[in-house]
């Protein structure tokens, strides 16, 4: 992957706040895009774009001139995919806390008997970390697939757990290995042991309390619409099982209030920093880039860490990325599948690197 070998750059200075500061970000960016990404201006559909320095924020949209299509602003809302993750291990992280569950343990303390697994002894951190060894993918989803164009839609959380129930040790990978599955067996584990009703559960543990007003896995606000690789509209992904691996909807302004809530997490309760590990386990991706809690880390010996993931649906894209210790980060939504992974971890680099950022 380009952006974790690409970091080099000729810019220089940073403005007083105020429009200034908007301006050369949008001017820095432009040559990011230019010189160090695959994106084209000319092409894009449109993507916005969420920068946070300590007390500011600086919102950037993009938008080719020839597109009939509104400007995306803060509220815009998005499918987020695979960052539907973060939340779902945060909410697990609460539900410990209230002595709900006990993520060190198996999972099959958890489960009905008959969906339980004695071969295994997977625990909610290894679903959580991705180091149970599941595969991306249970084998057979395919089969409960009636439109390609929605994939997850006909697969249950019974299908989640039968699959589970089924699983021999020999079918699980002794590493790393990202997983989707991961958290839909991981939602219908919540569902059965402490709540059906999942979207409550994010409502009450997270968006009421961080005033996250547009988060939600049923929104009546319409979404974005979407354009897949090929160009053509995409349609919004339905879920049964993959809600909290996949199903969350947001927009920038909540996912701005999200990040500064980890920006701030060990200031104000030390329990929750747990959410920021530092771990050790590192993935099969990059020899830098190690799994947390809920989000990759990409370590280095001479810089601060950083904190990121990313998410896609067929027609949405979206990047989150932050920097802890200069209280600096980046978050990208876009209409398209075009990687914009590459330009948000270059942008923070321009921040912390270029502009050498330093702690509060």
């Amino acid at each position: 992957m380009r952006y974790f070998v690409n970091f080099i750059f000729m810019l220089t200075g940073f403005a007083s706040v105020g429009q200034s500061n908007t301006d050369l970000l949008t001017k820095e960016i432009k040559k990011i895009i230019r010189y160090d990404t695959y994106i084209s201006l000319e092409d894009t559909k449109g993507f916005i774009i969420g920068i946070i320095d300590n007390d500011s924020t600086y919102i950037i949209p993009f938008q080719n001139n020839k597109t009939e299509l509104s400007e995306l602003h803060t509220t815009s809302l998005f499918e987020i995919g695979g960052l539907t993750k973060i939340f779902t291990a945060h909410l697990l992280t609460l539900l410990e806390q209230e002595g709900k569950l006990d993520l060190e343990s198996p999972i099959n303390k958890y489960l009905p008997e008959k969906y339980q697994n004695p071969e295994l002894t997977i625990t909610f951190l290894d679903l959580i970390t991705h180091s149970a060894g599941m595969p991306k993918q249970p084998k057979g989803i395919g089969l409960n697939q009636s439109n390609p164009k929605n994939p997850y839609a006909g697969y249950s959380e019974v299908d989640a757990l039968e699959f589970y129930t089924g699983l021999k040790l020999q079918d699980l990978k002794p590493s790393f290995q990202y997983s989707h599955y991961n958290y839909a067996l991981l939602g219908a584990i919540i569902t059965n042991w402490i709540q059906p009703d999942l979207n409550s559960l994010f409502e009450k543990y997270i968006f009421s309390p961080l005033n996250m007003q547009n988060s939600s896995l049923i929104s009546s606000q319409a979404l974005e619409i979407g354009f897949n690789t090929m160009d053509i509209v995409s349609t919004p992904w339905t879920y049964s099982a993959y809600q909290t691996s996949l199903g969350l909807k947001s927009n920038l302004k909540d996912l701005i209030t999200y990040a500064r809530f980890h920006l701030k997490v060990s200031e104000t309760n030390q329990e929750l920093a747990t959410l920021l590990h530092q771990s050790n386990l590192q993935t099969n991706i990059d020899k830098s880039l190690y799994m947390g809690r809920e989000w990759y880390i990409i370590k280095s010996r001479k810089k601060y860490p950083i904190y990121t993931h990313a998410g896609h649906t067929d027609g949405h894209k979206v990047f989150m990325g932050f920097v802890k210790e200069t209280k600096t980060g980046v978050i990208i939504l876009s209409r398209s599948k075009f990687e914009i992974e590459d330009l948000g971890l270059l942008t923070l680099r321009l921040m912390n690197d270029t502009w050498k950022r330093k702690k509060p």
